[in-house]
């Protein structure tokens, strides 16, 4: 599909390039990953990496994005760089590890509060995240090491 949409891009015939973008992607779901390419191919008019591919927003809603924050904060307290990984895109360009290890750790954190932060702040950068894909813009995860 990204060969028939991006004329130039290659991917089928070189081997290396091939095993590369599988082992970048190979924990997204079958389905995701699709999802991921088709959105791609609506919106972009750059070549795609597997940057953008992953940073496809997976049709998450607020509260959906908030949910998986949410666990991800709760079982942070030793795990922050792992559960970081799990989150999506948009959600790692706005919490670091620390920041996930940060908020696990606080004493009589009100999540009702963060959740209503986070939520206000990821439909912005879900809407970000489009525009710059649309104009071949990446965008970079805050922080990659706890």
């Amino acid at each position: 599909m990204l060969e028939k949409a991006f004329g130039t891009f290659k991917i089928i015939d070189d081997k290396e390039k091939m095993s590369v973008w599988f082992s970048l992607l190979n924990d997204m779901s079958n389905s995701d990953f699709i999802s991921n390419v088709k959105g791609y191919c609506l919106t972009a008019t750059v070549q795609p990496t597997i940057a953008s591919i992953r940073s496809i927003s997976q049709g998450l809603t607020e509260m959906e994005a908030w949910s998986k924050v949410k666990y991800a904060i709760c079982h942070s307290a030793y795990n922050a760089d792992k559960e970081w990984e799990k989150l999506p895109e948009e959600a790692q360009a706005m919490y670091s590890p620390s920041d996930l290890q940060r908020l696990a750790t606080t004493e009589n954190l009100n999540l009702e509060v963060e959740g209503s932060n986070f939520m206000r702040s990821y439909k912005q950068k879900v809407k970000t995240v489009k525009e710059q894909l649309a104009i071949g813009v990446s965008f970079e995860p805050k922080q990659i090491g706890g």
